[in-house]
């Protein structure tokens, strides 16, 4: 005979079960590409740093960015450069932060 599957609040008790997980924040960070600044709303922070990166290299002027080529890094505002797969929220970028992305050939990006 096969028991039942617990209900949920039997698992995580009655008032944990209530509880709804709190909704990702809108956050917008302040990516600096060359001599440009372009706000990019990042929702919750489940992107990555190289998402991030490659939108403000996109958002950067008409050509889409392909005159700059890809981003090597992103560096923030104490100088330290931050993994391109970690996500947003991992690497600590909150909203209303400066990052800069470091261009390919601009030095500075870790290989």
């Amino acid at each position: 005979m096969e028991e039942a599957a617990p209900a949920s609040g039997e698992l995580l008790g009655e008032e944990e079960a209530a509880e709804e997980p709190a909704a990702p924040e809108h956050s917008v960070v302040l990516v600096h590409v060359k001599q440009r600044c372009i706000a990019v709303s990042c929702g919750g922070g489940g992107q990555t740093v190289g998402w991030l990166a490659n939108v403000g290299v996109v958002r950067h002027d008409a050509s889409l960015g392909r005159a700059l080529g890809p981003a090597a890094g992103v560096r923030l505002g104490s100088g330290q450069m931050v993994p391109l797969h970690f996500t947003l929220a991992e690497a600590g970028i909150r909203d209303g932060q400066h990052v800069w992305v470091v261009l390919k050939g601009q030095g500075g990006a870790e290989a």
